[in-house]
């Protein structure tokens, strides 16, 4: 049993240990509050960058906005000729941009592209409020490991990537263009810094939603207009690799496709960081509202497309028909 004076000692002891650990763990929540502090202040100077260039640009006008554009896609590519010759050539791919935008929640975005094999492609992205699909609709994918096989989960999950790319879609469009998302696309900003592109000094704002939707804008600190959006990601990389032979002899023909094969696979790099930056070149002033005449696509540093608008029509009336429809799938 403790005496009187062992149980003063201890008591003691007792409440010495309690204040030190009391101070510990008021020392380790300070570097969170300063945490916290420096987060709610990054998301308070995003929205007042973004506000500040919204009411230069006169986006707060804006109900509805339409434009074309002409594109030009600059493609690099390996031309399997035969199974002993291999040559890279380069092509320019031409297409068309039709936008027509109906804040806060209607929207339509028909993209046409040639492609390297000679033919062109064409689909349209629609969004009505929570709703969101493609026209020509996805066709189903098998998500198993049995790749023949398609099950009820398969045409879920397609019909889920179907809205969520055509979410994601219209919503960089709308970003770089007018600086807000579709009502149906939650985003949470929080500012960078400062960063330079190309000689340009810009406040950098990162731009989050969900499912993976991730972008950088970028905004002119001299004129507060929209300079870019820059999008950054990891993924393996390959080279386009096409055959460009035509002959009766099958052995040939098998031939080339096989070195086809070889190449793709010599060709094909581990993941690596990869960024795609859209400049906003050439602004003009609409009915009140400064957007964009050309967008410059580059990826790594090196030029792959460029966009003409060539029409824009800000707060003119449009066709409530044209965004009806419902979310389907091809099987």
């Amino acid at each position: 049993m403790f005496s009187l004076k062992t149980n003063k000692w201890f008591l003691l002891l007792t409440v010495m240990a309690a204040c030190i650990a009391s101070v510990v763990i008021v020392q380790a929540q300070l570097p969170n509050l300063d945490a916290e502090r420096e987060k709610a202040a990054n998301v308070a100077r995003a929205r007042e960058v973004i506000q500040q260039a919204r009411s230069v640009a006169g986006f707060e006008l804006v109900q509805t906005l339409t434009f074309k554009a002409q594109t030009e896609r600059f493609v690099k590519y390996f031309s399997v000729q035969s199974p002993t010759k291999v040559v890279e050539n380069d092509k320019t791919l031409s297409g068309k941009i039709e936008a027509e935008f109906w804040f806060p929640d209607r929207f339509r975005l028909k993209l046409k592209s040639d492609t390297l094999t000679g033919f062109d492609v064409s689909h349209t992205e629609i969004l009505n409020g929570e709703l969101a699909w493609r026209d020509p609709p996805m066709q189903v994918r098998s998500f198993g490991q049995d790749r023949r096989v398609i099950d009820v989960g398969d045409v879920e999950r397609t019909m889920l990537m179907q809205t969520r790319t055509a979410k994601q879609q219209v919503a960089l469009y709308t970003l770089g263009w007018l600086l807000q998302t579709p009502s149906s696309v939650a985003v949470e900003m929080s500012y960078l810094g400062v960063a330079n592109l190309e000689g340009q000094q810009c406040d950098a704002v990162l731009v989050e939603g969900q499912e993976g939707f991730r972008k950088i804008l970028l905004l002119d600190r001299a004129t507060r207009l929209p300079a870019g959006l820059a999008v950054v990601f990891y993924e393996a990389m390959r080279e386009t690799v096409i055959v460009e032979a035509h002959a009766f002899d099958r052995r040939f023909m098998r031939d080339t496709y096989a070195r086809a094969r070889q190449e793709r696979l010599a060709r094909s790099k581990p993941p690596q960081r990869h960024e795609v930056i859209w400049r906003f070149l050439d602004h003009t002033t609409i009915n009140g509202v400064t957007l964009p005449q050309r967008v410059k696509v580059t990826l790594d540093g090196k030029t792959i497309e460029e966009m003409t608008v060539g029409e824009y029509k800000v707060n003119q009336p449009l066709n409530p028909k044209r965004f009806e429809g419902k979310p389907e799938v091809k099987y």
